[in-house]
C-alpha cells in the first residue's frame, strides 16, 4: 500500500487529464457522499496504518481510492479474492458471450441479406423476369431462411453435445434475439408470400 500511494504511482490509476480526473472523481465522491471509497481506504484508516507518504495530497488520495471503489477493487482476504475472481469470470463470460452471440447473429443476417440482394440484382436487370415477382420471391426466400441462419451460432456452440443437453440448460439470453425477431419474420413471410401472389397475378392478367 505504501508503494501504491507514492505520488508518481497514483496517477497511473487515473486515465484522464488532471482537470478531467478532478471533475470526474470529485463528482462521483460528492454524489455518493464518499461511500464509493472502500472503508479500508479511508484516509484516517490509512494514516493509522502509516502507509501514506509525507506531505500527501488528501484530494489525490481520495481520487485514487474512488478509482478502486469504482472498479470494486477492495481489500479482501485471499479466499475472498479467489471467490470474487471466480464470480467475476462467470459474470464476464455470461455478458461477453451474450454480446458476441448478438454480434454474430446480426453479422449472419447482414451476410444473408447481401447474398439475396446480389442474387436478385442480375434478375432485376433482365427484362424477361417481372421485377415484383423477383423482389417478392427474393424476400420470401430471405424470410424463410433467416430464422434458421441466426440459430447457427447456438448450434455451433452445443454441437458437441447435440441431443444430450436439455433445452432448459441453454441460456435464454442467447436465444433472446431469435424470440424477438421471430414475429417480424412471420409477418415478412406472409407479406412476401402475398406480394409474390399479387405480382404473379398482375403478370398473368
Amino acid at each position: 500500500m505504501r508503494y501504491q500511494y507514492e505520488e508518481s504511482r497514483m496517477g497511473f490509476m487515473i486515465p484522464f487529464s488532471k482537470e478531467r480526473s478532478e471533475l470526474y472523481f470529485d463528482s462521483i465522491i460528492e454524489s455518493s457522499d464518499g461511500s464509493i471509497i472502500p472503508h479500508t481506504r479511508d484516509i484516517k484508516h490509512l494514516e493509522q496504518m502509516n502507509v501514506l507518504p509525507d506531505g500527501y495530497d488528501p484530494d489525490a488520495v481520495n481520487r485514487f481510492n474512488a478509482a478502486l471503489g469504482i472498479a470494486r477493487s477492495l481489500d479482501r482476504t485471499l479466499p475472498e479474492e479467489v471467490a470474487m475472481t471466480e464470480m467475476g469470470l462467470v459474470r464476464n463470460v455470461i455478458y461477453l458471450r451474450r454480446l458476441v452471440f448478438r454480434y454474430i447473429k446480426t453479422l449472419l443476417m447482414f451476410i444473408w441479406t447481401t447474398v439475396i440482394s446480389f442474387m436478385m440484382l442480375p434478375l432485376l436487370h433482365d427484362g424477361r423476369f417481372p421485377v415484383f415477382v423477383v423482389l417478392g420471391s427474393g424476400y420470401l426466400i430471405w424470410a424463410l431462411a433467416v430464422m434458421r441462419i441466426i440459430r447457427w451460432p447456438l448450434q455451433w456452440l452445443y454441437r458437441h453435445r447435440q441431443g444430450q443437453i436439455p433445452v432448459t440448460q441453454v441460456d435464454p439470453q442467447l436465444q433472446l434475439m431469435e424470440f424477438t425477431i421471430a414475429p417480424y419474420c412471420r409477418i415478412a413471410i406472409a407479406a412476401a408470400g402475398f406480394g409474390v401472389i399479387l405480382a404473379i397475378a398482375s403478370t398473368i392478367y
